[in-house]
Protein backbone atom coordinates (compact mmCIF):
# COMPACT_ATOMS: atom_id res chain seq x y z
CA UNK A 1 0.00 0.00 0.00
CA UNK A 2 1.48 3.55 -1.13
CA UNK A 3 1.29 6.40 1.15
CA UNK A 4 2.54 8.57 -1.09
CA UNK A 5 3.10 8.94 -5.28
CA UNK A 6 5.84 10.21 -7.11
CA UNK A 7 3.69 13.22 -8.11
CA UNK A 8 2.67 13.90 -4.91
CA UNK A 9 6.70 14.41 -4.12
CA UNK A 10 7.25 16.12 -7.38
CA UNK A 11 4.62 18.36 -6.06
CA UNK A 12 5.48 18.86 -2.51
CA UNK A 13 9.32 19.54 -3.54
CA UNK A 14 8.83 20.75 -6.77
CA UNK A 15 11.60 23.68 -6.34
CA UNK A 16 14.00 21.49 -5.34
CA UNK A 17 13.09 18.01 -6.90
CA UNK A 18 15.77 18.30 -9.77
CA UNK A 19 17.92 19.16 -7.60
CA UNK A 20 17.41 16.08 -4.80
CA UNK A 21 17.39 13.60 -7.86
CA UNK A 22 19.93 14.27 -10.31
CA UNK A 23 23.31 12.78 -9.10
CA UNK A 24 25.40 13.86 -11.27
CA UNK A 25 24.42 17.97 -9.45
CA UNK A 26 22.64 18.97 -12.81
CA UNK A 27 18.81 20.39 -12.84
CA UNK A 28 17.04 17.38 -14.61
CA UNK A 29 15.00 15.17 -12.23
CA UNK A 30 15.40 11.47 -12.11
CA UNK A 31 12.23 10.16 -11.26
CA UNK A 32 13.63 6.52 -10.69
CA UNK A 33 16.21 8.38 -8.35
CA UNK A 34 12.61 9.30 -6.70
CA UNK A 35 10.44 6.57 -6.57
CA UNK A 36 13.46 4.69 -5.07
CA UNK A 37 13.86 7.42 -2.22
CA UNK A 38 10.10 7.15 -2.09
CA UNK A 39 9.93 3.37 -1.38
CA UNK A 40 12.56 3.97 1.20
CA UNK A 41 10.80 6.41 2.84
CA UNK A 42 7.86 4.03 2.78
CA UNK A 43 9.51 1.39 4.62
CA UNK A 44 11.13 3.50 7.26
CA UNK A 45 7.70 5.18 7.86
CA UNK A 46 6.10 1.17 8.29
CA UNK A 47 9.14 0.23 10.48
CA UNK A 48 7.77 3.17 13.47
CA UNK A 49 4.10 2.76 12.30
CA UNK A 50 4.47 -0.99 12.90
CA UNK A 51 4.78 -0.28 16.96
CA UNK A 52 0.83 0.16 16.85
CA UNK A 53 -0.43 -0.75 13.82
CA UNK A 54 -0.79 -3.68 11.19
CA UNK A 55 1.53 -2.40 8.07
CA UNK A 56 1.33 -1.45 5.45
CA UNK A 57 -1.43 1.20 6.78
CA UNK A 58 -5.03 0.62 4.62
CA UNK A 59 -5.59 4.49 3.77
CA UNK A 60 -8.57 3.59 1.89
CA UNK A 61 -10.41 3.48 4.52
CA UNK A 62 -9.90 6.99 5.53
CA UNK A 63 -9.23 10.40 3.70
CA UNK A 64 -7.63 12.47 6.03
CA UNK A 65 -5.69 9.01 7.68
CA UNK A 66 -4.34 9.19 3.59
CA UNK A 67 -3.62 12.97 3.69
CA UNK A 68 -1.60 12.16 7.29
CA UNK A 69 0.45 9.52 6.39
CA UNK A 70 1.23 11.56 3.11
CA UNK A 71 2.41 14.08 4.90
CA UNK A 72 4.93 12.22 6.46
CA UNK A 73 6.09 10.01 3.85
CA UNK A 74 6.85 12.73 1.55
CA UNK A 75 9.44 14.58 3.72
CA UNK A 76 10.89 11.59 4.63
CA UNK A 77 11.68 10.83 1.38
CA UNK A 78 13.12 14.46 0.43
CA UNK A 79 15.46 13.57 3.27
CA UNK A 80 16.47 10.29 2.02
CA UNK A 81 17.08 11.99 -1.15
CA UNK A 82 19.69 14.42 0.28
CA UNK A 83 21.52 11.95 2.66
CA UNK A 84 21.86 9.90 -0.24
CA UNK A 85 23.26 12.40 -2.75
CA UNK A 86 26.94 12.63 -3.12
CA UNK A 87 26.79 16.29 -3.72
CA UNK A 88 24.86 18.13 -0.68
CA UNK A 89 24.11 21.36 -1.27
CA UNK A 90 22.84 24.10 1.67
CA UNK A 91 19.94 24.71 -0.38
CA UNK A 92 18.63 21.10 -0.60
CA UNK A 93 19.14 20.75 3.29
CA UNK A 94 17.23 23.87 3.64
CA UNK A 95 14.38 22.71 1.78
CA UNK A 96 14.58 19.64 3.33
CA UNK A 97 15.27 18.95 6.50
CA UNK A 98 12.70 21.18 8.42
CA UNK A 99 9.82 19.37 6.97
CA UNK A 100 12.02 15.86 7.75
CA UNK A 101 12.15 16.78 11.35
CA UNK A 102 8.52 18.21 12.04
CA UNK A 103 7.31 14.97 9.90
CA UNK A 104 9.47 12.41 12.11
CA UNK A 105 8.06 13.89 15.37
CA UNK A 106 4.63 13.30 14.29
CA UNK A 107 5.54 9.81 13.22
CA UNK A 108 7.22 9.75 16.92
CA UNK A 109 4.10 11.22 18.74
CA UNK A 110 2.09 8.17 16.59
CA UNK A 111 4.27 5.43 17.38
CA UNK A 112 3.94 6.17 21.30
CA UNK A 113 1.10 6.52 21.47
CA UNK A 114 0.43 10.48 21.86
CA UNK A 115 -0.84 11.12 18.74
CA UNK A 116 -3.26 9.23 16.78
CA UNK A 117 -3.97 8.34 13.11
CA UNK A 118 -7.41 9.06 12.32
CA UNK A 119 -9.71 6.14 11.61
CA UNK A 120 -7.34 3.70 12.69
CA UNK A 121 -7.13 1.41 15.89
CA UNK A 122 -3.72 0.54 17.14
CA UNK A 123 -3.10 -3.26 17.34
CA UNK A 124 -4.08 -4.40 21.25
CA UNK A 125 -0.99 -4.95 23.37
CA UNK A 126 0.35 -8.42 23.67
CA UNK A 127 -1.71 -10.72 26.69
CA UNK A 128 0.82 -12.98 27.69
CA UNK A 129 -1.08 -16.66 28.49
CA UNK A 130 2.26 -18.93 29.53
CA UNK A 131 4.03 -18.62 33.07
CA UNK A 132 6.36 -16.14 33.72
CA UNK A 133 10.26 -15.89 33.05
CA UNK A 134 12.44 -17.15 35.64
CA UNK A 135 16.23 -16.88 35.98
CA UNK A 136 18.38 -19.48 36.56
CA UNK A 137 21.88 -19.68 37.19
CA UNK A 138 25.08 -17.59 38.99
CA UNK A 139 25.51 -14.11 39.71
CA UNK A 140 26.87 -12.35 36.50
CA UNK A 141 30.65 -12.43 36.76
CA UNK A 142 30.97 -9.12 35.47
CA UNK A 143 29.42 -7.28 37.39
CA UNK A 144 29.84 -3.32 38.59
CA UNK A 145 31.00 -4.65 42.04
CA UNK A 146 33.95 -6.66 40.79
CA UNK A 147 35.14 -4.80 37.53
CA UNK A 148 35.89 -1.73 39.97
CA UNK A 149 39.59 -0.58 39.53
CA UNK A 150 39.36 -1.88 35.54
Amino acid sequence: MSYATLDDFKTRFSPIYAQLTDLSGGTTADDTVGQARLDDAHGSVNVYLAARFRTPVDVSVDASLAQALLSIVVPFAAWECYLKHPLKSGKMRVGVEADYKEAKEKLLRIADGRAALPGLVPLPAPESTGPAAEVFGDDGVFTSERMKGF
